[in-house]
């Protein structure tokens, strides 16, 4: 998975480290970017992570994602990363749009 996130993903575009152990690889999306708008995109995409906020009592971890590694063959991993750097991208290049605030009646 590492490789596959070293040639699909844009550097700078998602941080992580090497696991020393377990069945996931915890990343962390460039700031301002939301896991979140990840999801149904990657859905549709075939592609399945959990956002890091699911991990976090304090709402916390919103630019966080978790990779599962384990049980996946290698050339599922390749793809599925190559899937999800393409959309990383495409987020990147054209960011949600922030709604604006409506006023309180």
């Amino acid at each position: 998975m590492l490789s596959a996130l070293r040639r699909h993903v844009a550097p700078g575009a998602l941080t992580y480290r090497a696991a020393s152990g377990g069945l996931y690889l915890w990343c962390r999306l460039s700031a301002g970017f939301d896991a979140r708008d990840l999801i149904q995109a990657a859905t549709a995409a075939g592609v399945a992570f959990v956002a890091g906020d699911h991990f976090y009592a304090d709402g916390a971890g919103a630019n966080q994602l978790r990779l599962c590694f384990s049980s996946v063959p290698t050339p599922r991993i390749e793809e599925g990363v190559r899937r999800l750097g393409a959309l990383i991208g495409e987020l990147r290049l054209d960011p949600p749009r922030l709604k604006e605030a409506q006023p309180i009646v």
